[in-house]
C-alpha cells in the first residue's frame, strides 16, 4: 500500500476536520464544527491516486458514479490530503500535477 501524505493530527479541508486515527483499511477524521467522525477507506485513496496517475480529471463535489470521488467534502478532501502533490482545481475538475 503507498505511502499516504497525511498523518494523526493533519488538518483537512482548511481546519474543517482533522485525522484522529489511520490503519491499513482506514482514515478516521473528526468534523471540527461538530465533532463527528468519518472514515474514509483506503481503498478509495488508492483507486483515486491510479486514476490521477492514468491522467483521469476528476469531478469536484460528485460521486464516483459520476466521475468524483464523493459527493461527502470532507470525504473528497481526505483522500485529496492523503494522496498529496501538487492536486488542483481546474473548474469542476480536480486535476494532479507531475
Amino acid at each position: 500500500m503507498n505511502t499516504l501524505a497525511i498523518k494523526v493530527g493533519s488538518t483537512i479541508q482548511d481546519g474543517a476536520a482533522h485525522v484522529v486515527s489511520i490503519d491499513d483499511k482506514r482514515i478516521t477524521v473528526a468534523r471540527t464544527a461538530t465533532g463527528s467522525t468519518v472514515n474514509v477507506s483506503r481503498r478509495l485513496v488508492e483507486k483515486t491516486r491510479a486514476r490521477f496517475a492514468a491522467g483521469e480529471l476528476i469531478a469536484v463535489h460528485a460521486n464516483g458514479s459520476q466521475g468524483g470521488i464523493s459527493y461527502t467534502s470532507t470525504v473528497e478532501h481526505t483522500v485529496l490530503a492523503a494522496i498529496g502533490g501538487n492536486i488542483t482545481k481546474d473548474g469542476r475538475h480536480w486535476r494532479r500535477e507531475g
